[in-house]
């Protein structure tokens, strides 16, 4: 039969042990320094054991507790060999990888996200008099675990680095200790989108992020920072995806960002944003795009650097492109191409809409190439927008 655990760790202390103020007491016995981001406190040397767990949190009958603990077992080993050795073999970047997605995934953080995902469409598509309670919703941590294995073949074309921390200031982590970040698109957050970036601290001297290489194509297997103000920003990037808590070696590590009050202002208005952007269409009312969970793009990082031709391109050019082909893509941003642009409010000159136009036309340049298409597609693609303006004028 196996074992019962009733307090069910969302980061599991193998991982937290990276990061203890004692790291040489025995495991029952090792703390961390501890900050809580909703009383704006931080304290030393919390029981490991004792933080980040809810009960019964996955199941009453540890079926998923359990089911983690092999898994633990491997990512364990793969960790330490890896901050021992600081350098990301294949072997462990498949690991890494399905470490990455479930960490993602198993989280307090994330299952709230979701859950907000549901309420704010339902409201929407409902209406509030129809939901009278939070607790209707049905999503449940079993649910997202479940849905990781095929996340896990999402990101396999993702590559991976070390970034290594030679600074005298600790890396933090927190309660959501997987970042995704995209400097091509500030706003798309997928694990299937073009240009994403996940990071997560392995100890306070190692960070290993997977990326999309056919964006970031010069950045090296391992990255050496000196350079204290890149280690701030890794961290405040922890400190933004937090949902509650942030974790330390020390304490001081922790107070340098809960008493900076821009970065709290900041972090208050990534929580207050909605999750779920509506549009309007003519014929079929309202549209509804959905986004992952993940945190702006406000400190650059130059290790991961975007090709200069597609910089500049404006964001909504750019917004929601997928890393694997799909034709209804590409015919999308020819028809954004070729769109007047007389509906949309924040386009108000000329110089806008030149400037939108010309930046679709160097994304579908670049896009081509990166998703490596044939002209068999691209002749499709250009036949679908003909098709479609056809009949929307038949239909008029």
């Amino acid at each position: 039969m196996s074992d019962i655990t009733h307090r069910q760790h969302y980061v599991p202390q193998f991982y937290m042990r990276n990061f203890s103020s004692n790291p040489t007491a025995k495991k029952e016995k090792q703390g961390i320094s501890f900050g809580d981001l909703n009383k704006n406190i931080a304290n030393d040397n919390i029981p490991i054991k004792s933080i980040c767990y809810e009960i019964d949190f996955y199941d009453t009958e540890s079926r998923i507790e359990n089911f983690f603990k092999t898994l633990e077992g491997q990512w364990s080993n793969t960790i330490k060999e890896l901050i021992y050795r600081k350098k990301i073999s294949p072997k462990d970047l498949a690991s890494i990888k399905s470490f990455i997605v479930y960490q993602n995934n198993r989280t307090l953080a994330m299952l709230n996200h979701v859950k907000k995902i549901e309420e704010q469409l339902l409201c929407s598509i409902l209406k509030h008099d129809y939901i009278n309670n939070k607790n209707n919703f049905n999503i449940t941590p079993k649910m997202l675990i479940e849905y990781c294995d095929k996340l896990i073949y999402k990101v396999k074309d993702l590559s991976g680095c070390c970034i290594i921390n030679h600074s005298d200031v600790s890396f933090i982590t927190s309660d959501m200790p997987v970042v995704t970040i995209n400097p091509f698109n500030n706003q798309s957050y997928g694990m299937i989108n073009a240009g994403i970036i996940m990071l997560i601290p392995l100890s306070k001297e190692i960070i290993v992020a997977i990326y999309d290489k056919k964006i970031y194509s010069k950045t090296p297997d391992t990255i050496d920072i000196f350079d204290v103000k890149y280690i701030h920003q890794l961290n405040k990037y922890q400190f933004l995806n937090a949902e509650s808590y942030i974790l330390s070696d020390k304490k001081s590590n922790l107070e340098l960002y809960i008493n900076d009050n821009e970065l709290v202002n900041m972090r208050k208005k990534i929580k207050e944003t909605n999750i779920i952007n509506q549009a309007t269409d003519n014929n079929s009312g309202k549209l509804h795009h959905i986004k992952a969970r993940g945190v702006p793009y406000n400190f650059k990082l130059p290790f991961f650097k975007i090709p200069k031709y597609i910089e500049n391109i404006p964001q909504t050019c750019k917004y929601g492109l997928n890393r694997k082909y799909d034709i209804r893509q590409r015919t999308a941003l020819i028809m954004m191409r070729d769109n007047n642009f007389n509906e949309i409010k924040e386009v108000s000159s000329q110089e806008d809409i030149d400037n939108i136009k010309n930046g679709y036309r160097k994304i579908i340049a670049f896009m081509d190439k990166y998703w490596r298409i044939n002209k068999k597609d691209i002749i499709t693609s250009e036949k679908n927008v003909k098709k479609f303006k056809m009949t929307y004028l038949k239909s008029i």
